[in-house]
């Protein structure tokens, strides 16, 4: 039999936060603190260089850093490691500036340790993404998204109890969440609690019917229950809704866990 535990766990990666959450040189009004404007555009232009160039962006991070760049400086060179895909120096260096002095104030700081959590699952240590995605909790407590990343890092790090309990605390605060759902309905399922991952699936496809990656899940389920020929319906469905496409779009993951889950069945004969 094959083991449906294990079959479909790639949500527990996901994408960093990247520079989707601005880090923020400073609260208050630029002319109450003095800032140099100019300095707030070299840190945009950065950011921007990240996604173009990230070797040369890190080369200009590190020489603006070594001429008083600052937290800024630090947090582009960071994000620059992201994007050349080294997750483990990038998360260091996130958790450092976080921790630095003049990192702002309580939300950038959280958010910070959320880029350094997020990075840690891409080094693929679910553990110390845990650590990180903890501390921002405490200054952010009951903030949904950071429930659901680390939600995912206790996944990742194979402890689906407590990943089960942070998706439950978020989807205490936002009920409807499709893919909240689809993820508990994964924890619960590795844990065997099987009929209540059956009710979050069965509510992800009432929400979002036709969704790929509650289809995926609930062909996993399926499986678990001994019920071969409901898991390759909704496999076979997910290739059908889904169809051909390019690596990078959004439902490739869904499509191509759904092709081998049929390939494994396939085998199983």
């Amino acid at each position: 039999m094959i083991n449906a535990v294990r079959l479909f766990f790639r949500w527990v990666s996901l994408l960093i936060v990247g520079v989707a959450v601005l880090f923020v040189i400073c609260h208050l009004p630029a002319r109450a603190q003095g800032i140099d404007l100019d300095r707030v555009a070299r840190y945009r232009d950065c950011l921007k260089l990240v996604h173009i160039d990230a070797d040369r962006a890190f080369d200009e991070a590190q020489a603006w850093r070594s001429n008083g760049g600052g937290p800024a400086a630090r947090h582009c060179e960071a994000l620059a490691l992201v994007e050349l895909r080294l997750y483990g120096e990038a998360a260091v260096r996130l958790g450092d500036l976080a921790d630095a002095p003049g990192a702002g104030g309580p939300d950038d700081r959280a958010d910070l340790l959320a880029q350094a959590g997020n990075a840690w699952l891409l080094a693929g240590s679910g553990e110390n993404a845990a650590v990180a995605l903890s501390a921002a909790l405490k200054l952010r407590p009951g903030d949904v998204d950071l429930l659901i990343d680390r939600a995912r890092a206790h996944a990742a790090a194979d402890d689906f109890a407590a990943a089960d309990a942070d998706l439950s605390q978020a989807l205490a605060l936002r009920p409807d969440m499709t893919d909240v759902l689809v993820l508990r309905a994964g924890a619960r399922r590795a844990q065997g609690v099987l009929d209540a991952a059956m009710v979050d699936i069965s509510r992800a496809l009432v929400l979002t019917p036709d969704e790929p990656f509650a289809l995926v899940e609930r062909g996993a389920i399926r499986l678990a229950l001994n019920d071969e020929a409901g898991a390759r319906a909704d496999w076979v469905s997910v290739a059908r809704i889904v169809g051909e496409v390019d690596a990078d779009h959004p439902d490739a993951p869904a499509l191509q866990d759904a092709q081998r889950g049929l390939e494994a069945l396939d085998v199983e004969k």
